[in-house]
């Protein structure tokens, strides 16, 4: 079987779903290995998991701290116990490449390093920190059979130099096509925000305040994270804010579908913001629909040349000019999506085809190791 080892919860990881879908189509066994942070994780139907259990701890630092190295230990006891059944490790972030380096060394288990995010980027890191993080990324894509990254630009930021085990996987969603529903001509302006709820460096709070403040606005918001308490007391204390807790990748499409401007926002306080290769921007391009998001980042850039959405400032003052831009201006919206549905169409019909049951599944085929029957 080909073991995917993920510390967050994997039914809400489309990325990973496209991996898995492509190896089945294939006819090749998976399961995966993740951490359930809340207790009720989604998880992926028909596909064999090994949970760890580490309930309540996500706004904790230094409890996720402790509880990251037991998950390192649990993933490492798995692989042993399952050692001969693996054919190959997909270790995701580093996060979970320790246990894979683990099993690599001592029992000969192949495994790919798909680096979502730059950890110490990501999180933060400085000094010492940040020098060991990026000492155990290298680590980690010195010994992997293939490195995975979701961006070209990116080989530049984890200083990969060997561009023969590169692999670029972009976040491309799985279906070719969805139908979405017709962009408002009057009425509030719905916006839709699909992700993680992270703290500060997502423009969540500060859309929250704008929605609050704006009665011509509307936001469906889905996810879990740190601010899930905040979301559930701004949806509790206006009726135009409406939480859906978390959702399957595809009930997740399905909701932003019928919205008429997708929220994805990336602040410059974080370093791994230069680098970003979100979901939202290949999502907000398959159902046409207008992309909010941060300028000075790759969605930025790229939306801003296409003509498929607004690139704002970092804070609630340009978010709330431009919401009131596409609020006055239906049209805007309607030419933004179409934008977006065309370059579609054009760069990404095809893609899952082509890279994921292409590629991706080649280079498994290509490193994995015989399994006895």
């Amino acid at each position: 079987m080909i073991l995917f080892l993920r510390t967050s919860d994997t039914g809400i990881d489309s990325r990973l779903r496209r991996y898995i879908a492509a190896l089945q189509q294939r006819g090749l066994p998976a399961a995966t290995l993740f951490w359930d942070r809340s207790g009720s994780a989604i998880g992926l139907p028909n596909v064999r998991e090994f949970r760890f259990h580490g309930a309540g701890y996500f706004h904790r630092p230094i409890f996720t701290a402790a509880f990251l190295i037991l998950f390192a230990l649990f993933a490492i006891w798995k692989l042993w116990c399952h050692r001969r059944e693996i054919a190959l490790v997909h270790a995701i972030d580093l996060d979970t490449a320790v246990p894979a380096l683990v099993a690599n060394r001592l029992w000969g288990v192949p495994f790919v390093f798909d680096v979502y995010d730059h950890y110490a980027d990501s999180r933060g890191l400085s000094g010492r920190a940040a020098r060991f993080a990026n000492w155990i990324e290298h680590c980690a894509m010195a010994r992997a059979a293939k490195v995975i990254l979701a961006d070209q630009a990116r080989v530049k930021q984890h200083g990969l130099t060997d561009l023969a085990k590169l692999l670029v996987v972009e976040n491309v969603p799985m279906v070719e096509a969805l139908p979405s529903a017709p962009i408002r001509g009057d009425g509030p302006l719905r916006i839709g925000y699909l992700g993680t709820l992270e703290a500060r460096f997502r423009g969540i709070e500060d859309v929250l305040k704008v929605v609050e403040e704006s009665p011509d606005l509307e936001l469906d918001i889905a996810g879990t994270g740190v601010l899930e308490d905040l979301v559930r007391a701004s949806a509790a204390g206006c009726s135009r804010i409406r939480y859906h807790g978390p959702l399957p990748h595809d009930a997740g499409l399905r909701l932003m579908a019928d919205c008429d401007v997708i929220l994805g926002l990336y602040y410059s306080d974080v370093a791994n913001h230069r680098f970003a290769a979100p979901n939202k921007y290949y999502e907000h391009l398959l159902l046409g629909r207008a992309l909010l998001t941060s300028r000075g980042t790759p969605p930025g850039d790229k939306v801003e040349t296409d003509g498929t959405g607004w690139a704002v400032e970092d804070g609630p003052r340009s978010i709330q000019a431009a919401l009131e831009v596409a609020t006055r201006e239906r049209s805007l919206v309607r030419q933004a999506g179409s934008k977006a549905a065309a370059l579609w169409q054009a760069r990404f019909a095809g893609y899952f085809q082509r890279a994921i049951c292409g590629d991706y599944v080649d280079a498994v085929l290509q490193y994995r190791r015989p399994i006895s029957a």
